[in-house]
Order: C-alpha cells, then structure tokens, then sequence
C-alpha cells in the first residue's frame, strides 16, 4: 500500500478538545481526488461544499451556452467539460480544505500514513504519547531554510542504525 499525506481539521487545537470530540476530526488527502474528477457534483454534495457547487454550476452551464454563442464542434465542448473536471480532480482536496477552514476547522496537523487508518493511528499516536499536551505542536510550522534543518537531521541519521527515510512513530 502507498503512502498517503494527510491535513487533519478540528475546530481547535487542544489536544485534550481534540480527544474529547473526535467525530469532529477531517482527514483530507494530499494530491488528486478522483472522486471530485469523476462524480463532480456528487462529491460537492456528499461534502457540503455550497459556494464551490454553485461556481461549478455556473460552469458548467457557461460551458453549455458557448456553443450557443461561439460555434464549437461536441468535441471541443467536450473538452471544456473535462477540463472543468480535471480542475476539480487537481484541486478538490485544496478546495474542501478552504470549506472547512471557512467553517473554523483549523489545519492542526500533517500526518503520513498507509491509507488513512494508518493517517490515524500515526496521529492519535502522536496526540496521546507524552509531551504533546501544548496546542502550538499541531500548528504547522513556518518553512524551515536548509541550514536550519540540516544539522539536526545528519546527527538523526547518524544515531540511527537503519537509514530509511520513511518516519516511523515513536523514531527519529
């Protein structure tokens, strides 16, 4: 199985809020959303995303005046269409996450795993294990410049016996 990123969104960044309401916690995956390619308008629906169904509307319905206006052949108008859809393949995901940050949940964490079961367990294996009780350590951190990280990932790699670069919980 790949490994998948994941945004995780919750309305707060507490970790004891965060246990107490994990119903209210979203997983959004990194990268194409073949869903939102395929079943456009369904998967708006199926996730809430009003704003973004009524401008999805409003293009496909351009889409299907234009001919009207500017004669096209079916193929060209086909390729409007899909083009609309390719563009909600590449930026569905990006676009729920803009919903839900309009609706206050707030982007509280990156998480890597095989599929979003292991996205889960790496995350609430990270909220629960000690140390992790200040809300600032799900807040995405600022881009690091390659000085600053640098240092500290050699001694990392140098004190570990196995060199994968795939982070496991509980190493580096």
């Amino acid at each position: 199985m790949a490994l998948h990123s994941y945004t995780v969104h919750h309305p707060s960044a507490d970790s004891q809020a965060i246990l107490a309401q994990t119903d209210r916690l979203v997983f959004v995956k990194e990268g194409f959303s073949w869903p939102a390619f395929f079943v456009p308008f369904l998967w708006l629906l199926y996730h809430r995303m009003w704003l973004v169904l009524v401008l999805f509307i409003a293009a496909s319905i351009v889409i299907g005046i234009v001919p009207e206006i500017i004669p096209l052949t079916p193929a060209m108008q086909a390729a409007l269409g899909l083009g609309v859809n390719l563009i909600m393949g590449l930026q569905g995901n990006d676009l729920l996450r803009w919903t839900l940050a309009r609706r206050g949940r707030k982007e509280i964490a990156v998480v890597v795993g095989n599929g979003i079961a292991g996205a889960e367990h790496r995350f609430f294996e990270r909220l629960c294990s000690d140390g992790l009780h200040n809300p600032n350590d799900f807040a995405p951190s600022a881009p690091a410049t390659r000085e600053s990280v640098a240092p500290p990932l050699q001694a990392a790699f140098r004190a570990r016996q196995d060199y994968s670069i795939l982070p496991e919980p509980g190493r580096l």
